[in-house]
């Protein structure tokens, strides 16, 4: 097994909670470290067995998860390093080890210029975290690594969720967590909660039942079936089962290759970002300047919405030569690297995304509510990153780049990552 430990030097990292928030929530949600429940005897009694038909798990597969214990409220960080485990097996067909709390030190290290940062007595592992953070601090490479896609599964349906986790790997999601809707019935460690919007505990769905019987829920279920979950409160005890009918949300994927040797890129990341609507007829269009000299292979962009056309260009540093385009079509919300159809030689040039979609930038404020815990800091040097107004290039870190914009925060710098192959 190759074992992977995530450099606590990466240069742009960020918060997450403990389960992921939807595109209109800024919370950040913690838990309270779990207590170990063990299954009784005599809930061992005759236990349900499942049939092959309506039934997956990834794990019979040959994609094997590690069942390991979360530490205090680090669910997310567990989660995350699941899925991605998950995601380099489907890729690679070989097994790959993420520690869970090496992602916790690189999204909350202090050796960083800008990104996030815990206050004063506040401990990392009591902060909170989500799915989308740990995508988009990883996605700037570790550990001979890179997250080269964070899929953002909000608006998909129930079947093709299954067929995605079938293809793709395990999918990370947030629940509501409670002692009174969760516990062990006969083998099964189960969890049923239809009424909770709020979410607390981040868990992975791996596979499903649909025959799983409802009777077997605390509060019965009105239909049986349910998702199998690796569920870190229970670690190696077994898999969980979660009611078709319990409310999750922010379903997260990754997927992660060894392919590319630098990543450059100047913004803290895509969570909280405050995205720019204004532009050119056509779109926004947003730039990074970038200097060193190498084979451009891919791109990194980022989409707000599903289904969205992008068109990337690459143009002299000045902007004054058009040197390559290529245009993309992004299926789902999240980070998307695109591989260019023609890498390039480059040394210093202008990496430019038009959006026909809103057009993520790094923003100067704190997108969280309720905490207190974490602070934030983004920065913004001129020449590095630009917008296309009235047809001509203009410098985000310029003093009139807000008003002109016509936004209600301070644009930083535009989320756009080239990476390199040697």
């Amino acid at each position: 097994m190759k074992k992977i430990f995530i450099l606590s030097v990466l240069c742009a990292l960020a918060l997450a909670g403990c389960a992921e928030h939807d595109l209109s929530s800024s919370e950040v949600i913690s838990e309270t470290a779990p207590t170990t429940e063990e299954p009784t005897e005599t809930e061992r009694s005759e236990p349900y067995v499942h049939g092959d038909d309506g039934y997956f798990n990834l794990d019979e597969e040959g994609n094997q998860f590690n069942m390991r214990y979360q530490n205090e409220g680090t669910c997310w960080a567990f989660a995350g390093a699941a899925a991605i485990e998950s995601a380099y097996y489907m890729r690679y067909k070989s097994a790959v080890e993420i520690d869970p709390l090496e992602i916790i030190n690189a999204v909350y290290n202090n050796d960083k210029e800008e990104g996030y940062f815990l206050a004063d007595g506040v401990r990392d592992k009591t902060a909170g975290g989500n799915m989308k953070i740990i995508g988009e601090a990883l996605s700037k490479g570790f550990g001979g690594l890179t997250v080269d896609n964070m899929d953002d599964l909000y608006s998909i349906k129930p079947d093709d969720l299954k067929e995605y986790i079938k293809k793709n790997g395990a999918v990370a999601v947030s629940v509501y967590d409670s002692s009174g809707n969760r516990g062990w019935y006969h083998d099964y460690y189960i969890m049923r909660n239809s009424d909770n919007k709020d979410t607390n505990h981040a868990v992975v769905i791996v596979g499903w039942d649909d025959h799983f019987p409802k009777e077997y829920f605390i509060d019965p279920a009105q239909n049986d079936g349910a998702w199998i979950c690796y569920n870190s409160n229970i670690g190696s005890q077994g898999y969980g089962y979660l009611s078709y009918e319990t409310y999750f949300r922010d379903p997260v994927a990754f997927s992660v290759t060894d392919e590319y040797s630098d990543v450059l890129s100047y913004d803290c990341g895509t969570e909280i970002d405050s995205f720019l609507y204004y532009g050119e007829d056509d779109g926004v269009t947003l730039a990074n300047v970038f200097d060193k000299p190498g084979t451009l292979s891919a791109v990194g962009v980022s989409s707000l919405l599903p289904e969205e056309n992008i068109t990337i260009e690459v143009y002299t540093d000045d902007f004054s030569k058009l040197l390559y385009s290529q245009d993309a079509f992004l299926e789902y919300s999240g980070y998307h690297t695109i591989k260019l159809d023609k890498p390039l030689e480059v040394d210093k040039y202008a990496l430019a995304v038009r959006y026909t979609g809103p057009a993520p930038l790094e923003s100067d404020s704190f997108g969280f509510k309720n905490t207190n815990d974490i602070t934030f800091k983004s920065v913004i040097k001129k020449g590095q990153s630009y917008v296309l107004l009235g047809g001509k290039w203009k410098d985000l870190a310029d003093k009139d780049a807000k008003e002109l914009l016509q936004t209600d925060f301070t644009p930083k710098n535009a989320c756009i990552k080239a990476l390199y192959t040697n």
